[in-house]
């Protein structure tokens, strides 16, 4: 059986989450790792991420965030807003190979698999999303990632429960998602400024095990679940990363981008 690694990480703040899957992304294109690395993470701080192409100006209300305390970063990868908080983030890095490819939609795809998996094994009738009719004030950015479903996101009902975005780059790719834990569309709404109720479009675990008349596991069930489900889709073996991740590499990534005003508000 092939095997994949992973790397199961304590809280870490907005840029350095970043940082390291943009490093492990570095890695895959540069042969400095040589399979797939399932990475699974919290934030230490509430922090609302930007897509690459975002503008800053019409996704976040700055002063929003500073009265709630929330960091603001901008993704290497696509997509809208997203807050983070209260949530488990996943990412995989991967090369552009069986299979993988080089399209986007294609490893939404295969990945989407792996992600129902996870979800129907809380809550049967959740499911990965059929293509989507596009809005223009959604294309343009105006509204947050959840505030609509796209094509092989994990759905529950009409609301988004995993919001995902990729980037791919030479010969590897990177897709990194949101799966929140507890409700925070309040949160969200004031700090994109969006007139939607939020609680309406987005899903959170804690609904699921609600409908189950279930209690929330903790953290370490819910990974141990997620990587169970990655590694029952791919019929592969997880072991954990046990090769040191260059901090100076990520340190140079923060203080670049990451961590840089002039990154983050680029445009």
């Amino acid at each position: 059986m092939n095997s994949w690694f992973l790397l199961d990480q304590e809280p870490l703040d907005g840029a350095l989450n970043m940082a390291v899957d943009h490093y492990l992304l570095n890695q895959l294109e540069q042969a400095g790792l040589d399979r797939p690395v399932l990475r699974l993470y919290q934030w230490s701080r509430p922090t609302l991420s930007l897509g690459y192409h975002q503008r800053w100006q019409r996704a976040v209300d700055l002063e929003a965030a500073k009265r709630l305390g929330t960091d603001v970063v901008r993704r290497l990868t696509g997509g809208r807003a997203v807050l983070h908080d209260r949530e488990l983030t996943y990412s995989l890095v991967a090369p552009t190979s069986h299979p993988f490819s080089q399209s986007i939609a294609d490893n939404y795809r295969t990945i989407g698999h792996a992600l129902a998996r996870f979800s129907q094994s809380i809550a049967p009738h959740t499911h990965a999303a059929g293509a989507q009719p596009q809005n223009r004030d959604l294309v343009r950015g105006a509204l947050p990632c959840f505030a609509s479903i796209s094509d092989q996101e994990i759905q529950e009902g009409t609301r988004k429960l995993i919001g995902s975005s990729q980037k791919v780059g030479r010969g590897a790719f990177l897709q990194h998602g949101s799966i929140p834990l507890f409700d925070h569309a309040a949160q969200l709404q004031e700090l994109t400024r969006t007139s939607l109720n939020m609680r309406e479009y987005m899903a959170t675990l804690e609904d699921l095990y609600q409908q189950q008349e279930q209690s929330m596991p903790t953290i370490t069930t819910l990974k141990q679940a997620f990587a169970s489900a990655f590694e029952a889709s791919f019929e592969v073996q997880m072991k954990p990363l046990e090769i040191a991740l260059d901090t100076e590499e990520i340190n140079l990534l923060v203080e670049s981008k990451y961590g840089n005003n002039e990154w983050t508000f680029r445009r």
